[in-house]
């Protein structure tokens, strides 16, 4: 009896993440995602040496930063309102810490301000909420990296 519950209850279960997701017989799960970008500026708040024994680079480093968006009234529309803007951590690589070096060069110094896009899913199953720097090119920090 209890097998057949939890069939009967996962089933159900699968039909909804799928219905909230997109996924169906016209989407591919997992992808294409589409996105509701609300652009801004994100303002560095901190860039402090990451000690973590899991982090990239000998050097790393990690960026908390704030981001606010272009329309104040934004904020109001957002899908996630319970994940904030402030206290964001810069992630790129397998959402680890990046080298200092590298910061430097993209001049993500404290206090300094980066357009940025807050990005909320809309369809598919990828991540929810990303934070893209459309100007900060991450293309070479593997050079920086000690």
């Amino acid at each position: 009896m209890k097998r057949i519950l939890s069939i009967s209850a996962t089933v159900p279960a699968l039909l909804l993440s799928m219905l909230l997701f997109g996924c169906g017989e016209d989407q591919i799960c997992g992808g294409p995602c589409t996105y509701t970008d609300y652009p801004g500026i994100a303002t560095i708040r901190s860039v402090t040496p990451d000690t973590s024994l899991g982090r990239n680079c000998d050097n790393a480093v990690i960026i908390v930063y704030d981001f606010a968006p272009d329309d104040s009234s934004a904020v109001d529309r957002y899908r996630f309102p319970v994940w904030p803007d402030t206290a964001r951590i810069f992630h790129y690589v397998n959402n680890g810490s990046v080298p200092v070096g590298w910061a430097d060069k993209e001049g993500m110094t404290q206090g300094s301000e980066h357009p940025c896009i807050r990005q909320e899913i809309r369809t598919g199953t990828c991540s929810p909420l990303i934070f893209e720097f459309p100007d900060v090119d991450v293309s070479d920090w593997p050079d920086y990296c000690d």
